[in-house]
């Protein structure tokens, strides 16, 4: 971008913009390429100045508490260089957005001097757009000056030739005191020019932020007190070394912070790299100890596929289809098409049993390199309710207080119970349904509120029996008070069935099911259908038993549910004949209901699968993509996703053929008399591109059914518990993170001191060879074949390929080696193939290996101290009908150019 660089003198438009982040030192040879995905002849094309201030953008978003948000969203990028750039030149501001995966206005500003503090003037202005969130700005020479009179330490952004750099993190002010990120300074309101490009006092004057009122992120979370459970604490890191380090240095510096919440908030807002790790800890001592564990338990794993050390890939380019990634330096097995051992996913399993109790000890929740693509479904169980429910989590989070209050008053102005008070909780209440489902309606409702407080958001929402209204309030389908109105109707109806049913389970198929209930339908029906083998029934007492001694002499495996069953108290089974026949009186008394079109796909337990709430063509990618912002499945754009009849016929009035479920009294009618297909509404999802399942509930009662998918064994978490449902909320909030999904870490509390230093991975660059290379034409789409090793000349020839745009280059060689030093940062391009190019027959095969992978051969050098004139007539014969731009030698000699020879064996000859 060209652009004056005498700035207007006009008012700044939008609001107020604040400094938030700064990344400020001097410039220096070493660089972290791998972190950038930048190989080796890419840097070579940056000076000092423009490398120093890549890194420093991460090193100023790590300052301001923002870098978290930053994979995905549509922050800009504003650099200013005075440079003066070829066609192929790096424009290191879209080489930032594309390694943080930034979305927004990416900009250089090449020109004269002044060009940085254009830079800063223009990312002002790009703050006058709201989809913009924040901008990073800044560039060599830009030098931040003091007069003493802020606290921070600088009163103006100037020009000056000191070997320095400056970066900064710009924000709205509005968003800043929201969010409670630190300020260091506030742009002044009255413009901002500076003077002409020539005069040497180019300058930005910038003022102390004013005394802002307490901000919502201070008072988004208290003081810890020794009660209270522990924080949550995630790390990441490039690769299982870095990660190993970085716990010893926290469990080290943990000490030095005021608290453990503010080690806490300062560690969680930074930049995210590629592996993720995540503790909890009660005290500062605790997560000294939690990091050291950690830090022993990766040095265990060394010998793992996990601890397959994997350089330069952060967690945005990791996700991104098509980011480049740089080599894996290991002894990975990769075979001629390039391909290497991904690394694998690991979870320490380190949570306790929910049996175990609570305990002043925290954990370590695990560790991955995995990033979950696919959709997030919330999925609101049917039970799971005990007496101190939401204790914990109103006592520590206020918004869940206040939705659970919300929640409460709208059962009761429904005519229900008040299910909650602050001072007793939702215990003691009243006996029965009547009570129970309408208090574990609230309860989910404000604790999916909780979730979204965090940051945590479906992509879709199912429900087991009464959790289907929850749901439905989550996805935009019905509103509070009428979900209100129908948990009390229909608990009400409920309680009438009484207490006298029985209730088993069976691991039989729908149809061997029905067999065993056909004579004795009459008293018994299915409740549940949990899977394509887990089936719940009910009804009568003596016929349920029956009906177990009958599954037994089948060999099918069959279990009462009773008071000492595993699943006792979990979720209350109606009496399945007798719910039916009163689900008409719950449909009369619901009468009209007004429902809508849901905001988010539902997955109907009610209607086997069916998908209330189509979501429109834009929204389709969303369903199958993480809850983060960083891209996912990108097939969900073609997903089989269909709004369909049931089905099974409505247990209340016709539903026409093509026509969308609504949730009307027909539906809640239908809902209450059973049974709740589960495993349909689970296999949809699955179809859908869901790949992650939280229970929101009291208590993990549908964990371990859903588990039986295996899309969900290893991705389903509950978030509530009987023992501990604080910790057990921030345990699932670890895991999530552990996913790749996105955490609003702010929740945390405010960003009051600076985050540990980032520590980087710096090498310095190599210089060039000073050897003249031909003038051939070198494609990036091509596959290259050097033969003869990887001498001196053999690796001379690689890296010219590489540096003149090849990216993929196959060495024959007799005897495989480790590249050599000159290759260094380069081995994501080669591939070493173990070959002998004068036997003709081995060159044969391993050509038609090369040409297998697809990529068409473009250029073959033989390279070696002397030109071996059979290697090199094979590999002019032998690639003769392949589409080459040349056929080349190199060796002592200098370069030669190798004629093609016809199949009969006629002699090499140089032209």
């Amino acid at each position: 971008m060209r652009q004056r660089t005498t700035a207007s003198n006009d008012q700044a438009p939008g609001s107020q913009v604040s400094i938030v982040g700064v990344g400020y030192r001097s410039t220096g040879t070493a660089f972290d390429n791998d972190w950038f995905a930048l190989a080796e002849h890419e840097v070579a094309a940056l000076d000092p100045r423009q490398r120093v201030t890549l890194e420093l953008a991460v090193e100023a978003l790590d300052d301001s508490g923002l870098g978290y948000l930053s994979p995905g969203s549509r922050a800009g990028v504003v650099f200013g260089t005075a440079t003066t750039f070829g066609s192929t030149a790096l424009n290191i501001a879209h080489q930032l957005s594309r390694t943080l995966d930034l979305h927004g206005p990416s900009l250089l500003v090449a020109s004269d001097r002044t060009a940085p503090l254009v830079a800063v003037d223009t990312a002002v202005r790009l703050l006058a757009d709201e989809s913009v969130p924040f901008v990073i700005a800044g560039g060599a020479d830009l030098t931040l000056l003091t007069e003493g009179t802020l606290p921070q330490g600088f009163s103006t952004i100037a020009i000056a030739e000191t070997g320095h750099a400056a970066v900064l993190i710009l924000q709205r002010t509005q968003d800043a005191l929201r969010t409670g990120t630190r300020r260091y300074a506030e742009f002044s309101g009255a413009g901002m020019g500076f003077p002409h490009p020539d005069d040497t006092a180019a300058h930005i004057t910038v003022h102390s932020p004013a005394e802002a009122p307490k901000s919502t992120a201070v008072q988004r979370a208290q003081p810890a007190r020794a009660t209270e459970p522990p924080l949550l604490i995630p790390l990441s890191a490039r690769d299982l070394d870095a990660l190993h380090e970085l716990a010893r240095r926290y469990a080290a510096e943990v000490a030095s912070y005021p608290t453990l919440r503010d080690f806490a908030a300062a560690v969680a807002r930074r930049t995210p790299d590629r592996i993720r790790a995540a503790i909890l800890a009660h005290d500062v001592t605790d997560a000294a100890t939690q990091l050291r564990l950690l830090a022993t338990q990766l040095t265990a794993m060394a010998g793992t596929a996990l601890a397959t050390p994997h350089r330069g890939s952060n967690a945005a380019t990791a996700a991104r289809p098509g980011a480049a990634s740089r080599p894996n330096d290991s002894a990975a097995a990769t075979n001629s098409c390039g391909v290497a051992g991904e690394m694998v996913r690991h979870v320490m399993g380190s949570a306790r049993s929910e049996g175990s109790g609570p305990d002043e000890t925290g954990e370590v929740v695990g560790v991955t390199a995995e990033t979950r693509t696919g959709g997030l479904l919330f999925l609101f169980s049917g039970g799971g309710g005990h007496a101190r429910m939401g204790r914990g989590l109103a006592a520590r989070y206020p918004v869940f207080a206040t939705a659970l209050a919300e929640a409460t008053d709208a059962v009761v102005e429904a005519g229900g119970p008040r299910v909650w008070t602050p001072r007793n909780g939702f215990g003691p209440g009243e006996p029965g349904q009547e009570f129970a489902q309408p208090a574990l309606f609230a309860f989910q409702v404000a604790l999916a509120e909780l979730l979204a407080w965090w940051g945590v958001r479906a992509n879709a929402v199912a429900g087991h029996g009464v959790g289907e209204l929850a749901a439905a309030v989550v996805g935009g389908a019905i509103s509070l008070a009428v979900a209100a109105r129908v948990v009390v109707a229909r608990g009400r109806l409920l309680s009438k069935i009484g207490e006298d049913g029985a209730a088993a389970v069976l691991e039989a198929t729908p149809t061997e099911v029905q067999r065993l209930i056909d004579p004795m339908r009459a008293a018994v029906g299915v409740a549940a259908v949990d899977g394509p083998t887990s089936i719940t029934v009910s009804g009568d007492p003596r016929y349920i038993d029956a009906l177990v001694r009958r599954a037994h002499r089948r060999a099918i495996f069959a279990q009462r549910i009773t008071a000492d069953s595993a699943a006792a108290g979990a979720i209350t089974v109606p009496h399945a004949p007798r719910a039916q026949a009163l689900a008409p009186q719950l449909v009369s008394e619901l009468g009209n209901i007004p429902a809508r079109r849901a905001e988010l796909p539902i997955f109907s337990t009610t209607r086997r699968g069916a998908v209330i709430g189509e979501p429109h063509n834009d929204d389709r990618a969303n369903l199958a993509r993480p809850s983060s912002a960083a891209p996912g499945m990108e097939r969900a754009e073609h997903s089989n996703i269909a709004v369909h009849s049931s089905d099974r016929p409505y247990a209340n009035g016709v539903m026409s053929a093509g026509a969308e479920p609504r949730m009307d009294a027909a539906y809640w009618g239908a809902n209450a008399a059973g049974p709740v297909e589960l495993g349909a509404a689970l296999e949809r999802a699955v179809a859908a591109g869901i790949s992650t399942v939280i229970e929101v509930g009291p208590h993990g009662v549908l964990t371990a059914a859903v588990r039986e998918q295996v899309t969900f064994r290893e991705s389903t978490y509950a978030v509530g518990s009987r023992v501990d449902e604080a910790t057990s909320l921030l345990r699932a909030l670890g895991l999530l993170h552990l996913e790749g999904r996105r955490i609003d870490w702010s929740a945390l509390g405010a960003l009051t001191v600076a985050p540990p230093e980032r520590r980087w991975g710096r090498r310095v660059s190599m210089q060039g060879v000073g050897v003249a290379m031909p003038e051939v034409r070198i494609r990036a789409e091509g596959t290259y074949v050097v033969a003869g090793g990887l001498g001196d000349s053999g690796a001379l020839v690689v890296r010219w390929l590489l540096e003149a745009g090849a990216r993929d280059v196959v060495v024959l060689t007799r005897t495989p080696r480790a590249l050599p030093e000159p290759l260094e940062g380069m081995e994501e391009w080669i591939v070493v193939v173990r070959s002998d190019a004068a036997d003709r027959a081995d060159l044969a095969a391993a050509l038609q290996d090369i040409r297998e992978c697809g990529s068409p051969i473009r250029g073959v050098v033989f390279a070696g101290r002397e030109l071996h004139r059979v290697a090199a007539t094979n590999l002019v014969e032998l690639t003769a009908a392949d589409p080459t731009d040349f056929t080349i030698g190199f060796s002592g000699v200098g370069w030669q150019p190798l004629s093609r020879v016809s199949e009969g064996g006629a002699p090499v000859t140089w032209e």
